[in-house]
């Protein structure tokens, strides 16, 4: 059996309810903390993000690093290897859950479909490397690196689309489940 149907089903058998709401309590504390983060840092709010749906050009992230100061780039640098680590973990988990829950609610055990669950891992996977670009952009700073720039454009678009998919495929598990069910109850 090769590693993606098998992690993929791994994924399948553990999206209980239970690991559903202890993710997403999770998930929902982490976010949570993010107002803290600008209570103690209060410049941190007023920083351009470069984790927004932007393309950036090697002069805009330039300008941008130059802006956030020295304090402001190692903030942002500790912010993305561990709040921003963290939360791409969470929400790759929670929604691997949601899409396996909702596909075995749905489909048979054994339909390909459950590898829809992959995309989740993908989605988080794109994140991780988007921000691991950015945290090489700032460390590289005051250096310009257009393959970086390029890297990290790329990966956020990547994770973008699999937002996106993520939710176009969760809806699609939906409607599989609630035809299951009128099925079964029109069945019965």
């Amino acid at each position: 059996m090769s590693i993606l149907p098998t992690l993929s089903t791994r994924i399948q058998q553990r999206a209980a309810s239970k690991a559903i709401l202890i993710t997403l309590v999770i998930f929902i504390a982490l976010i949570a903390s993010l107002p803290l983060i600008y209570f103690f840092v209060p410049f941190a709010a007023e920083m351009i993000s470069l984790d927004d749906p932007v393309i950036f050009t090697s002069a805009d992230i330039n300008i941008i690093l130059t802006s956030w100061g020295e304090s402001g780039r190692v903030l942002q640098m500790w912010f993305h290897v561990t709040w921003d680590v963290a939360v791409p973990i969470l929400y790759s988990l929670l929604f691997a859950f949601l899409i396996s829950w909702v596909f075995n609610k749905g489909v048979e055990s054994d339909s390909k479909l459950h590898l829809l669950n992959l995309f989740a891992i993908t989605g988080g996977i794109s994140d991780l490397l988007e921000n691991l670009t950015i945290f090489s952009l700032i460390l590289a700073f005051p250096s310009q690196n257009d393959f970086l720039v390029l890297l990290k454009n790329c990966f956020t678009i990547l994770k973008y689309f699999h937002l996106v998919l993520l939710f176009l495929v969760l809806l699609l598990g939906v409607l599989f489940a609630i035809k299951n069910h009128i099925t079964s109850e029109a069945s019965s």
